[in-house]
């Protein structure tokens, strides 16, 4: 029986796992701290569970290819709720406020009374909406592996979304919001997403969410990592913990072996990574010659290929409350993180997971929008300065709790900081590319690009990661498992 070794036990691992398991190979997945999740994390504090990953899943409608990924890793299946919030997101401002609704047309309504003269833009957005929500995200093979006949396919399934697409991949959410006359419809428009990132994007999101295909599974992410774990344990699998890969040794262009942080050494027939693809490139393998997407994406032409990543602070409200109702953006009074103002807070409660908090309490999580310059200063900061570090956390927290008080007074004495993550946060624990907590962003500027998932000279290594294909996140993940995968059968038919 020939052996897979994988690592990394986040989505992408646990994915690669449970295919190989089911293809007849003998897998271990090794993995670096005491649990499985990666990027897909959480824990606890003080009786609440915190959640730093799950705000929607793509695939969660049962007629698309993604939810037969989903349902064979476990992550989803009939006996596994799923959620439908009823709000993605609402925004205010001058006494106003505009949500986004799972039922489109309401959101139609609801603009068109705010906004009578924005009527005719407004029809268009809602039109390019359930344009974008015929998506398809194909997952049955790797994109190199479709033939002729698959793209046809796929070009007919999406003969409506093309030209759209096209279009609406080259403008930037700023120029599309200014389009409307509005100022609450332009915030909207704007306020959730980084700036660059493409229309495109964010009409595909939307799209999913109005579609019913970016709903929640019960138990947030971890449900997902504890049902992917189980699948693949139920299916002879084995995971090995507190093992933080070292070093790839490659002889005579084939991974010989894999060191690990303890000194132990491990062999296989063949190698998946599963963990960050820039950790695995710059700092486990060997130095070998990088391809184009490798080098644009991390050396060459990096302001191209933007990441982003995020300031998290988890609070607790001592009572029920729904002033928040699921997303809500708001802006601080005066918040600034690395010299920079901050315009916008994203806070999110989990009053739809009763488990997350005690009896009669709320959890909120306030994400804040950061980039690489602030991905480096706050990893600078822990790295030298480690006091400084905690300083600056706690003021952020405590401002951005001052401002929900303000916004709330029924809150204030009734909140408290549980905890706080910054880029520094993702980096320590995942080795994660500028602290990202996705992939490459799908922006305006740029052509949309997807790695091959092998490297030509060693021809035992596969790669998985949402960083193969932008803008990566959940759907990536779970599919680059799979095609890693796909791809070592694939090469083993053709005698390589």
């Amino acid at each position: 029986m020939k052996t897979i070794s994988i690592i990394g036990a986040g989505i992408s691992g646990l994915t690669a796992g449970i295919y190989a398991q089911q293809r007849g190979f003998e897998s271990v997945i090794y993995e670096r701290h005491s649990v499985a999740g990666g990027l897909c994390s959480y824990w606890n504090r003080k009786g609440y569970q915190l959640d730093n990953c799950l705000h929607w899943l793509t695939g969660t409608r049962k007629d698309t290819e993604l939810y037969q990924l989903w349902q064979n890793t476990g992550v989803l299946a009939d006996d596994v709720e799923v959620i439908a919030p009823e709000i993605f997101m609402q925004v205010e401002g001058n006494g106003e406020r505009l949500v986004l609704w799972h039922d489109v047309d309401r959101l139609r309504s609801d603009m068109l009374a705010l906004s009578p003269a924005d009527r005719s833009e407004i029809e268009n957005f809602i039109k390019l909406i359930k344009i974008f929500s015929k998506t398809i995200f194909p997952c049955q093979k790797p994109p190199e592996d479709m033939n002729l006949w698959d793209y046809l396919r796929l070009v007919w399934k999406m003969r409506k979304i093309g030209r759209p697409f096209r279009k609406y991949g080259k403008m930037s959410l700023r120029e599309y919001a200014n389009r409307f006359k509005h100022p609450l419809i332009r915030k909207f428009l704007t306020a959730y997403f980084p700036h660059f990132y493409s229309v495109a994007c964010q009409l595909w999101v939307f799209g999913m969410f109005t579609s019913g295909n970016a709903d929640l599974p019960r138990g947030g992410s971890k449900g997902v990592i504890d049902r992917m774990v189980e699948r693949y344990i139920q299916l002879g699998g084995k995971i090995c913990y507190n093992m933080e890969a070292k070093r790839i040794g490659v002889k005579n262009g084939l991974v010989d072996e894999i060191e690990f942080a303890n000194d132990k050494v491990i062999r296989s027939d063949y190698v998946v990574t599963a963990c960050d693809l820039h950790h695995v490139v710059s700092n486990l393998l060997p130095e070998f010659s990088w391809d184009n997407y490798l080098t644009e994406h991390y050396k060459t032409e990096t302001e191209k290929y933007p990441t982003h990543t995020s300031f998290n602070v988890f609070l607790s409200v001592d009572f029920y409350t729904q002033a928040l109702q699921y997303t809500s953006i708001l802006e601080p009074e005066l918040l600034y993180i690395n010299g920079k103002e901050i315009k916008e807070l994203v806070i999110k409660d989990f009053n739809y997971e009763p488990s997350f908090s005690p009896e009669g309490a709320t959890l909120l999580q306030v994400i804040v929008n950061q980039y690489e310059d602030d991905a480096d200063f706050w990893h600078n900061l822990r790295r030298y300065e480690i006091e400084k570090y905690r300083t600056e956390k706690q003021r952020v927290s405590e401002e951005i709790m001052e401002s929900i008080e303000n916004r709330f007074p029924e809150m204030r004495g009734h909140i408290k900081v549980l905890d706080a993550t910054t880029p520094a946060t993702n980096i320590r624990y995942t080795n994660t590319y500028k602290g990202a907590y996705m992939g490459f962003a799908m922006t305006y500027f740029n052509k949309k690009q997807t790695h091959k998932g092998t490297i030509s000279e060693i021809k035992n290594l596969y790669l998985a990661g949402q960083a193969l294909a932008a803008p990566g996140g959940t759907p990536n993940a779970v599919a680059s498992g799979k095609f890693a995968i796909d791809r070592i059968i694939r090469d083993i038919k053709k005698g390589k």
